[in-house]
This record gives C-alpha cells, sequence and structure tokens, in this order.
C-alpha cells in the first residue's frame, strides 16, 4: 500500500491530462477530478489499506471531525452535487471562494440532512414503529407469493454418513 499510493496518484495525475468534467457553467473544467479515472479509485483504495496498517494515520482520522464527517458521509454525498452545483452557477465570485463557500455549504447542508432525516430513519423509535408496521405486510405479501421470509445464503450441513445413498424427495411440478 505504501507504493501503490504515491504510485495510483502518480497515474491518476497522468490520466488527468486526457479527462475533464463538465463545469457548472456548461464549459469543459480540468479543475475537478473524474471519477471514473482509475488512477483515483486505486489511491482511495490504497489510502484505505495504509489507515488500516499505519497507525498515526489511523490516529489522525480518528479525529472527532473527520468520524463526525465519516458517519454523516453519505448524507453528504446525497445533497453535495446539487448544493454545489446550484450555488457556484449563483455566485458571483472569484473560483477559489466560489469553490470553499458552495462546499462548505454542501457540507452543512449534508449534516443537516444526516440529523433530519438519514438519522431518525436508521435509529429511534421512529425507525422500531416503521418496521413494527412494515414486518406483518410484508410478511403476508410473501406468503401470498409464496416467498420465503428467511432465505439461507448457503446450504445446511448434511446429515448423512459418507456412504448413505441420498433421500429425494418429489415435490409437485
Amino acid at each position: 500500500a505504501i507504493l501503490l499510493l504515491p504510485l495510483s496518484v502518480l497515474g491518476a495525475l497522468f490520466l488527468e491530462q486526457s479527462a475533464s468534467m463538465p463545469s457548472p457553467y456548461g464549459a469543459e473544467s480540468a479543475i475537478f477530478f473524474v471519477q471514473t479515472n482509475p488512477g483515483w479509485q486505486l489511491a482511495a483504495f490504497a489510502f484505505v489499506l495504509l489507515a488500516g496498517r499505519v497507525s498515526a494515520l489511523r490516529a489522525m482520522l480518528s479525529r472527532k471531525p473527520l468520524v463526525a464527517v465519516g458517519i454523516a458521509s453519505y448524507s453528504i454525498y446525497l445533497v453535495h452535487e446539487p448544493v454545489v452545483t446550484l450555488l457556484q452557477s449563483r455566485l458571483q465570485l472569484p473560483l477559489a471562494q466560489s469553490m470553499l463557500l458552495s462546499y462548505g455549504a454542501a457540507l452543512a447542508v449534508g449534516f443537516a440532512f444526516w440529523a433530519l432525516f438519514e438519522r431518525v430513519w436508521t435509529s429511534g423509535p421512529l425507525k422500531a414503529r416503521a418496521v413494527a408496521f412494515m414486518e406483518p405486510r410484508i410478511a403476508r405479501a410473501a406468503q401470498t407469493l409464496e416467498i420465503p421470509l428467511h432465505v439461507p445464503f448457503w446450504e445446511a450441513p448434511l446429515t448423512q454418513t459418507a456412504t448413505a445413498a441420498p433421500q429425494c424427495e418429489s415435490a409437485p411440478v
């Protein structure tokens, strides 16, 4: 991972020369990295590997503000693009200030979305009420459609001896 990270970043930067991403203004812009650039994906993978192995990096990533961003990351991901696009299309500021303000707002809106919606539905009494309401209805629908409620992801171990002949049950067609 220590070699993979710098090599993948270099590869990503090399590939970046031939890739660009539309800006909110409709023109091509090389300011943002292209998310399909495999170099950046490989660099992110190497970073995750390093974070698990290097105690100083793990300690840095364990700081409360970064943990908070990690907890709210899905909500931030969901709202960041429309917030950034909306603000950058309306702000009449230099690029650096526009980016700083729009991405800061996206973080704030993402945290608000997490607090008001995601957290409410993933834990607490609202989730419990929703599950209690839906569970019997899903069970009835599954029974009506003859769908098993619990599907094993692996076969149960054989209880027969190796020399015993397998038992076949005939099922109606």
